[in-house]
């Protein structure tokens, strides 16, 4: 991944989100939220959440990204939740971008039990400083290139 902006780094988020789909043999679901908070006038802060019932991520997808956005508008970091079919917990990973020492830039967090149920799938979340109005505009504009591509579904 090469991300240079924030919207761009939602798009390649989102693409990996398909590209889980894709490999899953099962029917998926691919959600998008954004939600949007303002502490300050003329300061907001939007949250992205960007998940899939594809199959569970390895944090090697992730790693491409270090150092590919140098913006103030990112803290680095990203909160990941995955699991794969045959797993029986949900991991729980903090990714910081803005970890000098690699050894240090992932941390590995409780897991949750799964319990028995099966069901595989991901959640990247972030947060940005950027304008929820360029953000929604660069997601539409990836997703209308996406429906134009006519992916076939098995």
């Amino acid at each position: 991944m090469a991300a240079s902006s924030p919207p761009k780094l939602c798009c390649e988020l989102i693409s990996s989100a398909f590209q889980r789909c894709r490999v899953s043999a099962q029917l998926c679901r691919v959600s998008i939220l954004l939600l949007a908070k303002s502490h300050l006038p003329n300061h907001s802060v939007v949250q992205i959440s960007i998940s899939d019932t594809g199959v569970g991520s390895s944090l090697e997808e992730f790693t491409g990204l270090s150092g590919s956005i140098t913006s103030e508008k990112w803290d680095g970091l990203l909160s990941v939740r995955t699991t794969s079919f045959s797993d029986k917990e949900i991991y729980n990973y903090k990714v910081n971008f803005r970890e000098n020492n690699p050894d240090g830039m992932l941390a590995q967090l409780p897991s949750n039990l799964k319990n028995g149920v099966m069901f595989s799938g991901t959640e990247v979340c972030l947060s940005f400083s950027e304008s929820m109005d360029i953000l929604v505009s660069e997601i539409n504009s990836f997703l209308q290139k996406m429906l134009v591509l006519k992916i076939p579904v098995s």
